[in-house]
């Protein structure tokens, strides 16, 4: 794979792993269904991708941009990736959780005070679309306040962790 891979993600299935390479700015694609791995396509992502999660079903791959705030999204995940569309969440995305049925993405963007959870809509079909910008309240720095998420099973709640000078949960 490209230099310097930093990310790992295994599909839902198992049969690919999605390897993050931040320097090139890019994720590649392995084939892992035969006895001999293949290496297949990769897809440029935004300026120093971070993290990476799939949507619930597999076929969405959601790539977070640190330095360019944007989250790149790829479909068909599991059988022939392709680029689908990036979209502009708020300063820094550090982490994503999706509801169980993968309608609603949540991303933790750390790069302001207070820091925010970006809400995207449709996360799991081909028109995925960013719909609010929620303010956690922090009065710590929000580069050292990275939250940890956790939606609840039902997915009516989420929960974010702020830690630091709050100690509390948003």
């Amino acid at each position: 794979v490209g230099s310097n891979p930093q990310v790992l993600l295994i599909s839902p299935d198992g049969s690919n792993v999605y390897v993050l390479c931040p320097a090139a700015k890019r994720v590649y694609f392995l084939y892992m269904a035969s006895s001999s791995p293949q290496v297949g396509i990769y897809i440029t992502t935004g300026e120093a991708p971070i993290s990476m999660a799939t949507s619930p079903d597999g076929n969405f791959l959601y790539i977070l941009n640190h330095d360019s705030n944007s989250v790149t999204v790829i479909k068909d995940a599991f059988t022939s990736p392709a680029f689908l569309t990036t979209i502009n969440v708020g300063i820094n995305p550090y982490s994503i959780k999706f509801t169980p049925d993968g309608n609603y993405a949540y991303i933790y963007c750390c790069g302001s005070s207070p820091a925010s959870i970006s809400v995207i809509k449709n996360a799991n079909t081909t028109a995925p679309s960013l719909i609010n910008s929620l303010n956690v309240n922090a009065v710590t720095p929000a580069y050292l306040n990275k939250a940890i998420m956790q939606i609840t099973p039902d997915g009516k709640y989420l929960y974010a962790s702020n830690r630091g000078v709050e100690n509390n949960i948003a």
